[in-house]
């Protein structure tokens, strides 16, 4: 049986083949707009380059696929066959049947040579796309200057008060952005950019080093000056840092707010006088229509005003025109407004405003933290002051979690060894805090391993005679103080006292506060004279600089009071506790532990007969305050049961004496040194009661008297100077 050459049985292409064939012209035609587009676009960002190369490869892929498709499938090939009348159907069959070639691959068995070349084409359109020959390069992103993104955050001055007495700036810290802005610096983008790269990340010999190559290579010496000189200021060289912004303040082309930057690197350095200086050049170079340089260098000037002025108000008024010269919807946000607030803080703690305080620190707390995503380290400058303010309120259980969060807060982020070792010198002004918390429980040894830790970190960067050890001087010199090493702690404060003067001049109002320091160390010396004189100079200064009902002039009221006990003059000791207490009372609260020592003061004054019952009232409220505070039995709560049993005594209640004294002797053997005088002197007073009992305990009171005197021998040879 005869067919015709246009019998559907003999036809190359039917309807679907037609339709196949559609698709890949359909293809084809995608494949060229893409490329039209391509050569049209020239770049784009990393993003989208990488979609339209996934794009492209389809396309390609795609396309190869439907021109090497069989115009006609098996199954077509089948159902055309079957509606046709013939007697070799099978032959027919057989020699129409697609035939494609395969290949053997190991672990797949055959498989068709299109298919491993559609894919083997599908990734090699893809590595093309990437290669520098593609038609669409990759737009690099847009740099941010980090000079400038650093020196907002230099600008943005933050203080810290590590005692809640003296104050300190805080090194500025990189800000988290830096590093992310540093990434997409690229490996070959030339010595100046690869500097600042090197710089935000903390490896700040490695960017001086590209610093030194870029201006060998005549990149613009201004720029490369102030790069090095931030790079000098974020690794803790604040000398140097300072002589390099002195380079640059001599061209008069240089902005306020790199001169407002090296009156920051001259404050850190300990030399106010010259920031001072600095500080009157950029005034004169203010542009009045830039409200982020008029801010810079107010917030500049208001660091300068509380920590060398001490002038308090002065320092509020610049902050306050800091925050005002932000446009107002960065008021909340800006490492200026936000400095400024913990700024503020600092001003509320040396004013005494512990409650206004506290909730600035948590404000800037908050908004350090949202700014790094959760992992600013700026934001442990106001977990420290946070932690100050517990210790200084008696919340000294949250003041210890405060600060070793505060630890942990500064320490996230450190990937290079450079930056650890800024983190270690950055967490000085913590150890000092912590070494506070010890001592307020009289824990003096895991004091001093903070106070050494602190001193040590600060005396390797800034040098032993820099006012940055002023704070962890004195702290040290009270841990001796407390261990009855009087020579050390006295050394000790004559050299932080030296310190002050040098650095801020003998009208200064940390003089003042040093001064209540030594006045206390008198009375331990049992010098109730020389601590009166100390004590009432003091008071004057203090009253001046804040008011008459400052919580320091109550510190000079107490302690002038127990200077006029210890030379028997009631009357004048009296009045001077009683102002101590009120003031006190309005700072701390009603039951804080210094208030329960002055009303311990108080009592022991009411030893006449019409005034004893009240005394002893006295006295156990007192003691109850102290034993609230600290779970485990204080030293501060053995003086009470001293001066209760002397309550006693003068009533020749001598039974009632004896378990106040031994209670007191227990609680001073567990926790002071064993040749500190107080306990000396409760061994002495218990045996002289043990005396007036019929019959007296021979033996015990012998070996009282022999402990005592051991006590007071020893005391001699270990209270000498180093």
């Amino acid at each position: 049986m005869a067919h015709h050459p246009d019998d559907p049985l003999f036809s190359v292409s039917g309807p679907r083949s037609r339709h196949r064939r559609t698709r890949a012209y359909f293809a084809t035609a995608l494949l060229c707009v893409l490329a039209v587009g391509c050569f049209v676009m020239r770049e784009l960002p990393w993003g989208w380059h990488k979609v339209v190369a996934l794009v492209f490869a389809g396309l390609t892929t795609w396309t190869f696929w439907e021109w090497t498709r069989p115009l006609e499938t098996a199954e077509e090939l089948l159902q055309r066959l079957r509606r046709v009348q013939q007697s070799d159907f099978g032959k027919q069959l057989v020699l129409n049947r697609p035939k494609p070639k395969t290949l053997t691959l190991p672990g797949y068995g055959a498989v068709e040579v299109r298919v491993v070349a559609t894919f083997a084409l599908f990734w090699l359109s893809l590595a093309w796309w990437f290669t520098p020959i593609a038609p669409i390069a990759v737009r690099l992103p847009e740099v941010e200057d980090l000079t400038v993104l650093c020196g907002r955050e230099i600008n943005a001055g933050v203080l810290i008060t590590p005692t809640g007495q003296f104050v300190l700036p805080q090194p500025p810290i990189l800000p988290p952005r830096a590093r992310k802005v540093a990434r997409l610096i690229r490996d070959d983008a030339g010595p100046y950019l690869l500097g600042l790269k090197a710089m935000a990340q903390s490896r700040g010999a490695a960017a001086a080093e590209q610093f030194d190559r870029a201006e060998k290579d005549g990149f613009d010496p201004k720029q490369v000056g102030l790069a090095r000189a931030q790079n000098e200021l974020f690794a803790g060289a604040f000398a140097e840092a300072a002589a390099s912004y002195e380079k640059l303040a001599a061209d008069a082309s240089v902005s306020a707010t790199v001169l407002a930057q090296g009156a920051m690197a001259w404050m850190l350095a300990g030399e106010f006088v010259k920031a001072d200086r600095l500080l009157s050049a950029a005034q004169k170079r203010l542009s009045k229509d830039d409200a982020g340089e008029q801010a810079a260098v107010a917030h500049v000037q208001s660091l300068l005003a509380v920590l060398y002025a001490f002038d308090l108000r002065r320092g509020e008024e610049l902050a306050r025109k800091a925050r005002e010269s932000l446009p107002e919807d960065q008021r909340d946000t800006d490492p200026i407004a936000i400095a400024g607030m913990n700024n503020q803080g600092v001003i509320y703690v040396l004013r005494g405003d512990y409650q206004g305080a506290e909730e600035l620190f948590k404000g800037a707390f908050d908004r350090w933290s949202a700014q790094g995503d959760g992992n600013n380290p700026t934001a442990a400058a106001a977990l420290t002051n946070l932690g100050v303010l517990d210790l200084v309120m008696g919340r000294y259980e949250s003041a210890d979690l405060r600060l070793h969060r505060a630890l942990v807060v500064r320490s996230q982020g450190a990937r290079t060894t450079d930056q650890k070792q800024q983190i270690r010198f950055d967490a000085a002004p913590l150890y000092t805090a912590a070494a506070g918390v010890h001592l307020a429980a009289w824990n003096c040894d895991e004091a001093g391993q903070d106070t050494e830790r602190a001193m040590s970190l600060l005396a390797d960067v800034l040098g032993r005679d820099h006012p940055a050890m002023i704070a962890p001087l004195v702290v040290e010199a009270r841990r001796r103080m407390l261990e009855s090493r009087y020579l050390q702690a006295d050394s000790l404060l004559a050299r932080a006292s030296g310190l002050i003067k040098r650095t801020f001049g003998t009208a200064h109002a940390n003089n003042a506060l040093l001064d209540l320091h030594i006045a206390e160390l008198r009375l331990l010396q049992q010098r109730p004279a020389d601590a009166e004189a100390l004590a009432r100079d003091a008071e004057k200064t203090l009253g001046g600089a804040f008011s008459a009902k400052h919580i320091s002039v109550g510190q000079a009221h107490w302690l002038r009071g127990q200077a006029a006990a210890a030379e028997d003059r009631p009357r004048d000791a009296r009045p001077l506790f009683d102002r101590a207490l009120q003031i006190k009372r309005d700072h701390l609260g009603r039951d804080h532990p210094e208030v329960a020592l002055v009303m311990g003061c108080l009592a022991a004054l009411d030893n006449s007969p019409s005034t004893y019952p009240n005394g002893l009232d006295q006295y156990a409220r007192a003691i109850k305050l102290i034993e609230s505070a600290w779970p485990e039995p204080h030293p501060w709560a053995a003086q009470l049961y001293v001066g209760m049993a002397q309550l006693h005594l003068a009533r020749e209640k001598y039974a009632d004496a004896v378990p106040l004294l031994e209670r007191a002797l227990d609680i001073q053997v567990a926790r002071l040194t064993p040749f500190h005088p107080d306990l000396a002197k409760t061994r002495e007073l218990l045996a002289d009661t043990l005396e007036k009992q019929t019959p007296p305990p021979t033996e015990r009171i012998g070996q009282l008297r022999r402990q005592a005197k051991e006590g007071r021998n020893q005391h001699r040879i270990e209270d000498r100077s180093e």
